[in-house]
């Protein structure tokens, strides 16, 4: 179809009877045959449908055009079609023959078409309704092209109760190669949910992200997203990020209820650019560039503060209960060891010193996914705020050089060289750089301990699983070497 009516004309022909003129209909849209208007004065009648009655609208016509019908009459007409009176049928069909023959059509033509037009009218559309139906086509159609995920829930939420249907959509998704969240009783809900990120252009370009949160998110984590960014901005606007842009109705955080389930929904600006991660190597001049980055932006955060910014969190290296509880979820024995050793030499080395830890409001995910890099590939923006928290204020760059490690080379090196551009732009203490090679062992504790624990509930979520080897083969070597040594290595080189 390149054109409205051929929608139209597809509703009222895919159905039962009238679709064996479906290809009729092709053959003579597409000039494969030409089209026959069973009379010269139907032309104008037919011609849009290629010859080919489709609409009950056009038999009314017909009868007018042919045999002088008033509106009226033509309705009775089609009525009687539709009804299969025989008696009343008899009656129409003489109608319309003499009518014809009084406007200069031959008897045999008029009987002619006359047959050819009632047994459509047993199975005839209606025009009016193929139109609305057409319009409801055309609106979903675009919404499944551009919108798939949403589309897709929003009708099997439509079908809840309907297997048969849901089993429809299913084949679909997995044709779309859209994933689908096996049930859980910890992330399901009575509907069924898209993802939460959208994306809008402007000019050709994207401009806006829509965000529609989880409904587990907490409005006061979202809020205090918002004060975050707009305190970095105030501090520093060079550097990118995703700032919110107010509603019609001045609000930057809206709420949404769907099916009594609250979300909060947000419009933050694009950021140009390309992931950290899509980087081929990362070499001294960019761990540089990344330190100098991650320092501007821990001096642009330093001093916010929010009521509510500690909370319980396993994201949060400085609490070490998601490990101690989750060590188990690890399938291999060895690697069970392995994070136990790392999390007691944690927590033996961190207690005598954690009161002279620095408290602060950190991003906590400043990895290779989060940050953008310009043209130039120079960090110079960084986006999803969703694990901000107040905690060691040494996490922030812990984190960073966690994800830079996982590239291989030589670890005190990329950590010195990392912290002597970080500390140009935002000084820690001695005591902080000392401790900094455990938070960033932990780190990464925590994260091949999500990823073992997550696998059993998102077994096709692929994203989970993006660094754990890398991971893996990083705190197996750290288990071959002395991480005070490195320790020492490390501040006599950041402090001389």
């Amino acid at each position: 179809p390149n054109k409205f009516d051929d929608i139209i004309a597809l509703v009222a022909l895919y159905r039962p009877g009238p679709m064996s003129n479906i290809p009729i209909y092709n053959q003579c849209k597409h000039g494969e045959k030409k089209p026959d208007y069973l009379h010269p004065k139907l032309k104008k009648i037919l011609e849009p449908t290629y010859g080919v009655i489709i609409y009950q609208e056009q038999v009314m016509q017909i009868a007018q055009v042919l045999s002088g019908f008033s509106a009226g009459e033509a309705d009775i007409l089609r009525k009687a079609m539709g009804k299969k009176k025989r008696a009343e049928l008899e009656k129409q069909k003489e109608r319309f023959v003499n009518g014809a023959v009084k406007n200069g059509i031959t008897k045999d033509t008029a009987i002619f078409i006359f047959k050819k037009i009632e047994p459509f009218a047993e199975y005839g559309f209606n025009k009016s309704h193929a139109a609305a139906y057409a319009m409801i086509a055309y609106q979903t159609a675009y919404l499944k092209t551009y919108y798939p995920n949403e589309f897709i829930a929003a009708s099997m939420s439509n079908e809840l109760s309907n297997t048969e249907k849901l089993s429809e959509f299913f084949e679909e998704l997995k044709r779309l190669k859209i994933k689908v969240q096996r049930p859980c009783i910890n992330k399901c809900y009575a509907d069924f949910i898209p993802d939460q990120n959208i994306l809008f252009y402007q000019d050709d370009k994207p401009a806006y992200v829509l965000k529609i949160s989880h409904p587990d998110e907490m409005f006061n984590v979202l809020e205090m997203q918002h004060r975050a960014i707009n305190h970095i901005y105030l501090m520093d606007d060079t550097i990118q990020l995703p700032k919110e842009v107010k509603s019609i109705d001045g609000d930057y955080i809206s709420v949404y209820k769907y099916h009594d389930i609250k979300y909060y929904i947000r419009i933050v600006e694009y950021i140009p650019g390309n992931l950290m991660k899509d980087l081929s190597r990362h070499d001294n001049s960019f761990i540089n560039m990344l330190g100098t980055f991650l320092g501007r932006f821990s001096s642009a955060l330093k001093g916010f503060e929010y009521e509510n910014s500690i909370r319980i969190f396993p994201w949060d290296i400085s609490q070490t209960d998601f490990l101690h509880n989750n060590i188990s979820n690890i399938g291999v024995k060895d690697k069970q060891i392995i994070v136990e050793r790392i999390l007691n030499n944690y927590e033996k080395r961190i207690i005598g010193v954690k009161d002279d830890l620095p408290l602060a409001i950190i991003h906590n995910d400043a990895n290779d996914h989060n940050i953008i890099v310009n043209n130039d590939n120079i960090p110079y923006g960084i986006i999803d705020f969703g694990d901000i928290i107040k905690t060691y204020r040494v996490c922030e760059p812990a984190i960073c050089i966690a994800y830079l490690l996982l590239n291989g080379g030589d670890s005190v090196q990329i950590i010195t060289k990392f912290l002597n551009a970080y500390q140009n732009k935002y000084p820690l203490t001695k005591i902080e750089i000392n401790v900094i090679i455990y938070f960033i062992c932990l780190r990464l504790c925590v994260s091949v301990t999500m990823a073992s624990y997550r696998k059993k509930i998102f077994t096709d979520n692929k994203y989970i699983r993006v660094t754990e080897k890398q991971s893996w083969d990083f705190l197996k070597k750290v288990q071959q070497v002395d991480l005070e040594r490195w320790s020492d290595q490390i501040i006599k080189r950041v402090f001389g």
